[in-house]
């Protein structure tokens, strides 16, 4: 009986055999080639990652991320959600989606990665005019309540 794992070379011991036996094969030199420059190509565009779940957390510039509005509304309440970090170019967009003739208007900033100062002067205003901020980061809150206090 023969027993197949013993009798069988290894690929160390025999450096011709190793070398003949995982050599590429014709033309998969060109597709490897191929294949490197675009993994280089994605590593570039996600800051050196191979996938982009490997990216560093901040690696996008906050330049490229677009700021996302949305709106819903019916009657009596419109609701505004806010995704992205809010710079002061954004307020009259912003402003355009909360004037409104509903009895309710409510901010949702619960996706607001970053906010600037004249952003925070905005907020406070539109709260005192009657919009509701809906889960409103912490620091946001904070920076509102001390505009007031300055004031």
């Amino acid at each position: 009986m023969t027993n197949f794992i013993s009798d069988a070379p290894f690929p160390e011991s025999d450096p011709e055999l190793f070398r003949n036996q995982y050599r590429p094969m014709p033309g998969k030199e060109k597709q490897q080639a191929e294949a490197r420059s675009r993994s280089a190509d994605f590593r570039m565009a996600f800051g050196g990652a191979d996938h982009p779940s490997e990216q560093p957390k901040l690696m996008p510039s906050w330049r490229q991320i677009a700021l996302k509005i949305e709106r819903q509304s019916n009657e009596n309440i419109t609701m505004v959600s806010v995704i992205a970090r809010i710079r002061s170019e954004h307020l009259s967009e912003l402003e355009t989606h909360l004037n409104d003739y509903s009895e309710c208007v409510m901010l949702d900033l619960g996706e607001v990665t970053l906010v600037d100062a004249d952003v925070v002067r905005f907020l406070s205003a539109r709260e005192e005019a009657g919009v509701t901020l809906v889960r409103c980061p912490a620091y946001v809150r904070e920076w509102i309540l001390r505009e007031r206090a300055e004031r």
